[in-house]
């Protein structure tokens, strides 16, 4: 902001002149240790750190798509107890109302979640009970009759939401080794099955930017990548991989109609992998020198970041190179990136409307004689 004095007429005023804001984006950064840390995309810095709880683990983290919120999943690391936080993106301070416990059970252990592209409701992975549960976001409570099991002693691990035609389904992946996809209609969140008797301990679950393909990404050995039609909801292809997709949100997409779209990152041993979502196949692998774990990408399409060891590592995504390595400490997980609201443009200065109308004004011509 410039501040000038200006002097006419014998008045002295003060003149601001504020420019215009531009939206900013911010990844909140989950970790083990009970904290988030929250970075600026614009440079890589720490901008504070938030104490959620230091006796919980946290997990899986996901923006309100207006940028207002953040909402993070975590649990004591025991399945005695879980909730969801909210952060407010403008004082990352929790919220008021925040944690919410996830169930009306003793236990619940979530680890995932994700939110309708509407943002009314967010989908919430809990493995203890083999539950997923659904949250209204406007008034933070859980709906209980959405407490659904995942059947046969399912483990819900890995979750995303697909948008299509008009019709919005989430895609639930099976951490147990023992079943296999799940898909829930939003519409009725009923369950259903997609059978595939090759995979098993599926960890992560990302959607395509156009959302007509779901990766799965299973964590048994197999350094398979398997994808879904969401049209149909039949196993189109698997995509083999260099090394394991890892744990917790280890997948993330470029979104639809930025420059570097149709990629998607892949958390994979101590490699972060990249995917041509067009052709289904590995074009590269970044070395990171340390486990890799959760995903995150900017609105902007423009940085990738990855949590691995202690450290939080930015991507540019259109040379697929390491920007910086941020150290956070403890064991970061999960990466959300929010795109915060527009600043308001400034209202006009009163003082500067004032002298306007000053230097617009012409003099009265009294006529004579009168």
């Amino acid at each position: 902001m410039q501040v000038k004095w200006f002097l006419k007429w014998g008045i002295v005023a003060l003149m601001f002149y504020c420019s215009t804001g531009h939206a900013k984006q911010k990844a909140y950064v989950t970790n083990a240790n009970g904290f988030v840390t929250v970075l600026d995309t614009s440079d890589d810095s720490i901008l504070t750190t938030i104490t959620l709880d230091e006796t919980y683990n946290l997990y899986g983290a996901v923006a309100h798509p207006d940028g207002t919120k953040v909402y993070v999943v975590g649990n004591n690391g025991f399945g005695e107890t879980g909730n969801v936080y909210i952060i407010n993106t403008e004082t990352d301070l929790e919220t008021a109302n925040s944690p919410i416990q996830v169930s009306n059970l003793t236990s619940s252990f979530p680890t995932n979640i994700a939110i309708t592209p509407n943002g009314s409701e967010l989908y919430i992975a809990a493995a203890q009970y083999y539950n997923f549960y659904v949250m209204d976001t406007s008034t933070n409570a859980l709906n209980t009759q959405t407490n659904t099991p995942i059947p046969p002693n399912g483990t819900p691990s890995g979750i995303a939401i697909a948008s299509i035609s008009g019709s919005t389904t989430a895609y639930v992946g099976d951490g147990s080794g023992a079943n296999d996809f799940f898909i829930i209609p939003t519409l009725t969140n009923t369950l259903m099955t997609i059978n595939n008797q090759t995979t098993s301990n599926i960890q992560s679950v990302a959607i395509t930017s156009d959302g007509t393909q779901a990766y799965f990404g299973s964590h048994n050995g197999q350094h398979t990548i398997y994808v879904v039609n969401t049209s149909n909801n039949t196993q189109e292809t698997t995509i083999s991989l260099s090394a394991d997709p890892s744990q917790y949100m280890g997948i993330a997409m470029t979104p639809q109609g930025t420059p570097n779209a149709n990629k998607a990152y892949v958390a994979s041993s101590s490699n972060l992998i990249v995917i041509d979502t067009l052709t289904h196949s590995e074009t590269s692998s970044i070395s990171l020198g340390q486990t890799a774990v959760g995903v995150g990408i900017t609105p902007d399409g423009l940085k990738a970041y990855v949590a691995n060891g202690s450290d939080v590592t930015s991507i540019n995504t259109s040379t697929d190179s390491i920007i910086n390595t941020v150290t956070i400490g403890g064991t970061p997980r999960c990466i959300a990136v929010a795109l915060l609201p527009s600043p308001p443009s400034p209202s006009p200065s009163p003082v500067k409307e004032l002298i306007n109308a000053q230097n617009n004004y012409t003099p009265l011509k009294i006529q004579k004689g009168l």
